[in-house]
């Protein structure tokens, strides 16, 4: 429960109770704004239409978070509690069309949703996993 609370900070107590970077080295750790911008270049965000930008920035900042966790720490997944490192292997696959697909999927959305950032971290994850059994299926129908 407290690594929860920790994770959204990314800080730790050290043994006199300040609060501390996780990481041992700040040169071996990117920066939140470093990471945003490399999970940009992974999701070619420079593709995504210009009204669209500042949602698919939001994307790469939740993704980001995830990144910069230690492998170790807990991620809620759609209910699921997972390894932060198991999180952060899911986001190293996802492709533009990943992107393209969870904007499309939120915008079209028609209930409720409760907690945005939980609820996109679910579907950038799940997206994965969707956009392939997508393909198979459409491969399938036309085959």
């Amino acid at each position: 429960m407290e690594n929860e609370k920790n994770n959204s900070l990314f800080l730790e107590k050290d043994n006199v109770g300040q609060s501390v970077s996780p990481s041992t080295s700040p040169s071996v750790r990117r920066s939140f704004k470093d990471e945003i911008g490399a999970v940009a270049n992974q999701l070619e965000l420079y593709a995504v239409r210009e009204m669209d930008k500042p949602f698919a920035y939001e994307l790469c900042a939740i993704i980001a978070e995830v990144n910069l966790m230690r492998p170790e720490f807990r991620v809620k997944i759609g209910g699921e509690v997972l390894e932060a490192g198991l999180v952060t292997e899911v986001f190293a696959c996802l492709t533009h069309d990943h992107l393209e697909r969870v904007m499309d999927s939120f915008n079209t959305c028609v209930s409720e949703i409760r907690n945005k950032k939980a609820y996109l971290r679910t579907a950038l994850y799940n997206s994965v996993f969707e956009l392939e059994a997508g393909t198979i299926n459409d491969v399938n129908w036309i085959g």
